[in-house]
């Protein structure tokens, strides 16, 4: 009777510090849309996977394990949210001055705050009205 009751216990104590850790990143910025089924080719995903393995690459050794998930940006939409996300980092974070090397068509854009890192990853001169974004943070 004991070993269920510590199960859940833990289970709960677990789940209550992933959502904490969750609570502490920026919000995903509203321009963003977030789909299942993304609308890129074969060529525009092995780019994202390319551009992200780099990324990955550079920063895990430092940050750890990097979490990520891939969002849709309007075309239309990249200049300003390029400059939104430059200009203004959010509450309590400093954007990260380092950028590493990476593919031509890709830019990285990330936050610093304590042992944290939130990144955006967008690759450039995709067909189609959206741009795909990937978010990155440990």
């Amino acid at each position: 009777m004991r070993l269920p009751l510590l199960l859940a216990a833990a289970v709960t104590m677990t789940a209550g510090c992933g959502d904490a850790r969750e609570e502490s990143l920026p919000p995903v910025p509203p321009v963003l849309i977030y789909r299942d089924e993304l609308p890129f080719g074969d060529a525009v995903s092995a780019r994202l996977t390319r551009a992200s393995n780099a990324v990955r690459d550079i920063l895990e050794p430092h940050w750890g394990r990097l979490e990520g998930r891939i969002y849709l940006l309007p075309a239309d939409a990249r200049d300003g949210f390029v400059r939104q996300i430059s200009a203004h980092p959010p509450a309590g974070w400093t954007l990260d001055p380092e950028t590493p090397p990476l593919p031509a068509d890709a830019t990285l854009m990330s936050y610093r705050k304590k042992d944290r890192i939130f990144a955006f990853l967008l690759v450039s001169g995709v067909p189609g009205e959206y741009l795909p974004v990937e978010i990155l943070h440990n």
